[in-house]
């Protein structure tokens, strides 16, 4: 019985004082929180009736400023979907508002904003 109370005895006093310094310590920089936007690309009215010629070169641009929204991590996922529906794309956006997501996901391209598709945002965690 005495040799219980002894361990009791010598765990309260090791393990109080090592909760109350990790209790205590103060945190050296808060968490950085990241929001994200997701973006889906829809076809719009223009998706059928752009030449072939003009739609190639429009993907092309679409293509490097998706390269350059990877590279320099405004979006960190992004591609086509596979199916055969009015959503022609999706962009996960690092972007703190809808607005900024809206702007990122349009682009300096016509493609988006310009008719032949149009753009979805929202907040995504």
């Amino acid at each position: 019985m005495h040799f219980k109370f002894s361990r009791l005895i010598l765990f309260l006093l090791i393990f109080l004082p090592a909760t109350w310094l990790f209790a205590n310590e103060k945190r050296k920089s808060a968490p950085k929180l990241v929001q994200f936007h997701m973006a889906l690309l829809k076809k719009g009215p223009k998706w059928e009736t752009t030449a072939a010629a003009e739609r190639s070169k429009i993907l092309q641009q679409h293509l490097a400023n998706v390269l350059s929204m990877l590279d320099s991590g405004k979006a960190v996922i992004a591609g086509p979907m596979g199916d055969d529906t009015d959503v022609a794309g999706i962009f996960i956006l690092r972007a703190r508002s809808q607005d900024l997501g809206r702007r990122r996901s349009c682009g300096k391209v016509r493609t988006v904003c310009g008719g032949d598709a149009s753009v979805v945002v929202r907040r995504y965690f």
